[in-house]
């Protein structure tokens, strides 16, 4: 994956993980002053490095979270698609060996290109389902500690607990299309690919 893509995918995560500890810190600390002058200022030229390094930040460590909390689920459906017969008791061999064919196999640049893509989708809507639990959780705290009952706050809880629903389902969808897709890949393709070459890692 190119690396402009990657941090672009990790600046859409990372807005999320930022506003649910905007939040987070409004129901801390309340409306200070130092905290609308932070907010009002993040238009401004000289703080939108910090600001863009902070998202950055925190889209990884989600994005990593959703890797954990996702890696048994996807490892079970990958077990599941790729059976092989072996002795090998890696219950992922056939997954990554499809990977290892995509990657090794000769002219297959635009077919890498859009596995890549496709992983790109897969790790956003990870990573949303994870945001949108968090924006929840942070938006009821909020109303507990902070505002009381609050209408507005219930029609975001809502809209959010809709969001993480529809991200897990585009989730389930992306990576049943992705698997699907490798395995007519590697059944299709006749090459036999090299082994020398490396295999960027499944997350």
């Amino acid at each position: 994956m190119k690396t402009t893509n990657l941090f672009v995918e990790l600046v859409v995560v990372g807005t999320g993980a930022t506003l649910f500890v905007v939040l987070l810190l409004f129901t801390l600390f309340g409306a200070q002053p130092w905290l609308y002058q932070w907010i009002s200022k993040s238009d401004d030229v000289a703080s939108i490095i910090p600001v863009l390094s902070l998202i950055y930040v925190l889209g990884i460590v989600v994005d990593k979270l959703a890797y954990r909390l996702f890696k048994n689920t996807e490892d079970h459906l990958r077990s599941n698609m790729f059976k092989v017969e072996s002795t090998e008791p890696d219950k992922l061999k056939g997954y990554y060996d499809a990977r290892h064919h995509l990657y090794t196999s000769p002219n297959t640049t635009a077919a890498i290109e859009a596995f890549e893509f496709g992983r790109s989708k897969i790790r956003i809507c990870r990573g949303w389902t994870v945001n949108s639990v968090l924006i929840i959780l942070a938006l009821n705290f909020f109303m507990i500690f902070r505002s009381g009952w609050d209408s507005r706050i219930s029609v975001g809880t809502i809209a959010f607990g809709l969001l993480a629903w529809g991200v897990r389902w585009s989730w389930s969808v992306a990576t049943a299309v992705e698997f699907n897709w490798l395995n007519r890949f590697h059944n299709m393709s006749s090459e036999t690919p090299k082994t020398n070459v490396p295999v960027p890692p499944a997350e």
